[in-house]
């Protein structure tokens, strides 16, 4: 009887086996080898073409958002303005990362509730600078002040023709200003070897990749370590809904970015090479570069973006700010 019972057992056991070959379960996308239990969650992460976007080429190369369970459907876009604008109505997840300017100037006059939520910040020094101005050879522009009244391509947006106009002012006050032309990365250097432009204000790789091409740089030309050392101008973030009806997502993407930030200052000849991949740049030339040292979420200052707030209220590149915990991300 017993032995009936366990070949009975067995045959049922076979035959449910078998209807299951039968009809396989949907294929659902790729699931989360840390956990498989949890289903694959999709954000949309848009980012710059320049340095600033080296924690987001490196998590998608070392599986960092694969880890976390996340499909990433990511969107490269030409501004931080754009960047901004798009996080803050909600287009955007996240954005990795961007000028923190236009991003506060999202936040309406008397919002107690800003659209988005930083959680990285950069520490742009003076000695590792990711930005600076490069001249020809035979220019006679030899510093920052000899740029009066000359025309200087900038990174698009508002952020680098402000923040030059308003450093130059501080170096060679009453003299006129550098006449700014906001041209995109990828024209930049034709607009200086052309004649075009008497100088380029850029960012990495392209700072690099001027220099190797035989361009030079101008002495203390870095921007942003001047007007504020260690400044967070650089930051990622994501919009504030994302993070408050998708809270699991939203930590997730965090943690990969922050993985991400660690193996870039850890591994910085290895993200210089994934940087490279990505943006289709000779690896000698980014292997000398500078990043903008981007923090992980556990590293955002409240006094060092608070400080920074100040500067933009001075160069009148912002209004009256919210409280800071407003605008950075709690998990």
């Amino acid at each position: 009887m017993r032995r009936s019972f366990v070949a009975t057992s067995l045959a049922s056991i076979c035959l449910i086996a078998g209807l299951a070959g039968c009809n396989p379960a949907p294929n659902n996308g790729p699931t989360n080898t840390a956990n498989p239990d949890s289903q694959v969650q999709t954000v949309t992460v848009g980012f710059l073409p320049m340095v600033s976007a080296i924690t987001h080429y490196v998590a998608v190369d070392q599986g960092f958002y694969a880890k976390q369970g996340l499909k990433v459907e990511a969107t490269k876009i030409t501004t931080s303005n754009q960047l901004a604008s798009q996080l803050a109505d909600g287009k955007l997840d996240a954005a990795v990362e961007l000028s923190l300017v236009p991003l506060l100037k999202t936040i309406k006059p008397g919002a107690t509730k800003p659209a988005f939520k930083l959680f990285s910040a950069s520490s742009v020094t003076a000695d590792k600078s990711f930005d600076g101005i490069v001249v020809k050879q035979e220019s006679t522009i030899r510093s920052v002040t000899d740029l009066s009244g000359k025309r200087v391509a900038t990174f698009p947006g508002t952020t680098a023709s402000a923040s030059l106009t308003y450093a130059f002012q501080l170096i060679a006050p009453g003299k006129p200003i550098p006449v700014c032309k906001p041209t995109a990365p990828d024209l930049q250097l034709q607009a200086l070897e052309t004649g075009g432009v008497d100088a380029l204000y850029c960012y990495e790789p392209t700072l690099s990749r001027a220099q190797s091409s035989g361009m030079r740089l101008l002495p203390k030309s870095g921007i942003y370590a001047f007007l504020q050392e260690g400044s967070p101008v650089g930051v990622a973030a994501v919009n504030t809904e994302f993070a408050t009806s998708r809270a699991d997502a939203c930590k997730k993407l965090v943690a990969a970015l922050d993985e991400a930030a660690l193996y870039v200052r850890q591994h910085p000849k290895e993200a210089r090479q994934i940087l490279a991949r990505a943006e289709s740049v000779d690896a000698k030339v980014t292997g000398s570069m500078n990043d903008l040292n981007m923090g992980t979420s556990s590293e955002v200052r409240f006094e060092t973006l608070q400080r920074f707030e100040s500067l933009l209220q001075k160069m009148h590149e912002a209004g009256p700010m919210p409280l800071t915990k407003d605008y950075v991300y709690a998990p």
